[in-house]
């Protein structure tokens, strides 16, 4: 059960949970304070900005390095979780964009949530989901 929350392995995919569950915690307590139009939206841009960036980022340099560097990796995720912050700050202070973004935000954060928790126990033969020092897939 814990394994939804933190991650099981040394994969991208479960790294990426150290982004999206605590911005999911923070959210859940914002919502009572912050009566914003887009907040919905706001979120699954913060959701899904550094599942985009962490991986895109860290694949790049790694291909140019031929290696992972722990102090490159950790400002990899300081950059993109601050990016989608401040994303989401320009968004909650943008006027209304309409139910049509509201809805795509459901939707996206609900993909989000089910990816997490189907690929947490099955995940794909991809190399995304390869544990680099196991070489396995999954929980170990």
């Amino acid at each position: 059960m814990i394994g939804f929350f933190f991650p099981v392995n040394e994969t991208t995919w479960e790294h990426l949970k150290l982004a999206i569950f605590p911005t999911l915690l923070y959210f859940s307590f914002g919502w009572i304070y912050i009566k914003r139009a887009n907040y919905i939206f706001a979120l699954f841009i913060t959701l899904i900005l550094p599942m985009i960036l962490i991986p895109s980022i860290f694949y790049s340099y790694t291909a140019f390095t031929g290696k992972s560097i722990i102090y490159l990796d950790i400002l990899t995720f300081f950059i993109s979780v601050l990016v989608s912050w401040i994303l989401c700050f320009i968004i909650l202070k943008s006027k209304n964009f309409g139910l049509w973004l509201k809805i795509v935000g459901i939707i996206g954060i609900a993909i989000i949530l089910i990816c997490y928790f189907t690929f947490t126990h099955f995940p794909p033969k991809s190399f995304l989901f390869k544990d680099p020092v196991s070489g396995e897939y999954g929980i170990i």
